[in-house]
């Protein structure tokens, strides 16, 4: 008997295991296969019988593979549920019979989870007898039916059983697993909540970074770290928050924490840490940076659309621009410092063709290589990209105000006539007046668009530099104009364009530029003593004519 009862025990595990394995065998193959198979199948379909565009037809894939990593999930799940329920009905039956255990002598069966189990149904769980007949096997049997284990010890004196052990460790058992599930259930609640805590103070403080609200940010950055003082994202966010507050020291330390605890994860803490850094050091953070960046930019290349990858990419060109500029003035004094700023630039070039920042970074390069020829190739690409937004931007600028004037003369003819309209009439014109400021708005928004693809101001004061160094004083002299007209209040404008104005003879125009230029710098209280030194030359040499 007890032979049998361990053949049975062991078919009874190898079966589970098999079956098992198989299944989880089956499912894993689904999991990496299915998905590609409905992804490719649902983008076949999009594009060759619905014609759809290439962000639709991702969108369409990508659904239809979620879809299928949910069904795929759904099954594994309905397999577990129907041996769960097979298990619990079996266990149910099982107790049934135990309730009846001391009053039947002949053994039954009972099949259990694979398991094939004789118990002897001869032995009273109740009281000791001393018949000869009571015993049925010399071993320990232990049936553990989820609810009670129940273990049977008997020996054997040749005549009568001496002793029977019974011990139920089934309910204490079944009590530990409960408490310790509903102490896990609790834990993950926990945790859980915690979590949507600090995502929201997180939120928080991005919001009052992008509303210049820096303490509010770093307080809000300070509540999450006092809860998990490992947040990385917290450490980014404090420490841009204390650069705007010029607290950097501070702000390097969070940066470095930050590397510290994900050295290869997150491009942008190496890429802040390097524009903080000089020489060498900033040379390897924008180096690693851009190294994280390309890794993240193949991982999303085949399922994101072109437009997030357009962006990573103008963030790799931008990291590079900066990497060079490291080699233009920290580490200009080392070897072929400027050949690997070239190398630099042309590799920011690859990622984006039309990187405004590489293009005329090349232009300045060329100019100092005595290349005039190719630094014009380089400037007039820039200048391609934006002039035309900058131009119309000023169209629109000037529009406006003529359409205030207008509005200005009408309101004040107005006063000078008579009362003379009805109430109807009075009711289209405050129509009317909504409809001025209704166009008057959609100008403003117009600018404000074609400002978002302009460079920084002060870019565009270095390209009109390097198009007076060219030597091409027309197009610097209207570029001038163009950003007078923007800001006015800018010295440094004044100053180039009165010098323009000098390199073209045209000195009375000069004359009031480099006026203006040395009032400005007065009022401004400007620390450039070479620009300053440099207009009292030409204003004096004009006054010598």
């Amino acid at each position: 008997m007890v032979a049998q009862e361990t053949d049975g025990v062991r078919l009874g595990k190898a079966t589970i295991a098999m079956t098992a394995v198989r299944d989880v065998l089956l499912h894993t193959i689904a999991m990496f296969t299915l998905p590609f198979a409905s992804f490719y199948l649902a983008y076949f379909v999009a594009n060759n019988y619905f014609q759809t565009k290439n962000a639709e037809s991702l969108i369409v894939s990508v659904i239809a593979s979620v879809i299928t990593v949910h069904l795929v999930i759904v099954s594994f799940v309905r397999i577990g549920y129907r041996e769960a329920v097979e298990d619990d009905r079996a266990k149910q039956q099982l107790q049934q019979q135990q309730n009846t255990f001391g009053t039947e002598r002949n053994p039954f069966y009972q099949k259990y989870s694979g398991f094939e189990i004789i118990i002897g149904a001869g032995i009273a769980n109740s009281k000791l007898h001393d018949g000869d007949g009571w015993l049925l096997f010399h071993a320990v049997l232990v049936l553990d039916t989820g609810s009670s284990t129940h273990a049977l010890h008997t020996q054997d004196t040749g005549s009568s059983t001496h002793a029977l052990h019974t011990q139920d460790t089934g309910s204490s058992t079944h009590a530990r697993k409960k408490k310790a599930t509903k102490a896990a259930k609790a834990t993950k609640a926990k945790k859980k909540q915690q979590k949507q805590v600090t995502e929201g103070l997180l939120q928080q403080a991005e919001t009052a970074y992008s509303s210049a609200s820096f303490q509010d940010c770093i307080n809000f950055c300070d509540r999450v770290l006092s809860r998990d003082a490992r947040s990385t994202e917290a450490m980014e966010t404090k420490a841009l928050a204390l650069i705007q507050i010029e607290q950097p020291d501070e702000a390097r330390a969070l940066l470095e924490e930050s590397i510290r605890l994900q050295p290869d994860q997150g491009a942008s803490k190496y890429l802040y840490l390097g524009q903080m850094s000089f020489g060498e050091d900033a040379a390897q953070a924008l180096g690693k940076g851009i190294e994280l960046l390309a890794v993240e930019l193949d991982e999303i290349s085949q399922m994101s659309t072109q437009e997030d990858i357009q962006e990573l990419q103008d963030q790799i060109a931008a990291a590079f621009c900066s990497l060079a500029e490291v080699y233009l003035t920290d580490l200009c004094e080392i070897e072929n410092a400027q050949d690997t700023c070239l190398a630099l630039m042309e590799k920011a070039l690859e990622y984006d063709v039309n990187n405004l920042q590489a293009l005329q970074t090349l232009a300045s390069i060329q100019i100092s290589l005595s290349n005039p020829e190719k630094a014009k190739e380089y400037l007039f690409r820039s200048l391609d990209q934006w002039w035309g937004y900058m131009k119309h931007s000023q169209n629109q600028r000037n529009s406006n105000q003529d359409s205030d004037s207008q509005k200005q003369m009408d309101e004040s003819d107005d006063k000078h006539m008579t009362a003379s309209y009805t109430v109807h009439e009075d009711d289209n014109d405050a129509d009317n007046d909504d409809l001025i400021l209704d166009k008057s708005s959609d100008k403003s928004d117009d600018v404000d668009d074609d400002l978002q693809y302009l460079p920084p101001y002060e870019a565009r004061i270095n390209a009109a530099k390097m198009l007076i160094e060219l030597e091409e004083y027309a197009l610097a002299l209207e570029l001038l104009d163009l950003l007078i007209s923007e800001d006015d209040a800018i010295m440094q404008v004044w100053y180039l364009q009165g010098w323009t104005l000098h390199l073209m003879n045209d000195m009375d125009a000069a004359r009031e530029s480099l006026t203006r230029a040395r009032e400005t710098y007065i009022a401004e209280e400007a620390d450039r003593p070479e620009v300053y030194q440099h207009i009292e030359e030409l204003l004096a040499s004009i006054a010598a004519l």
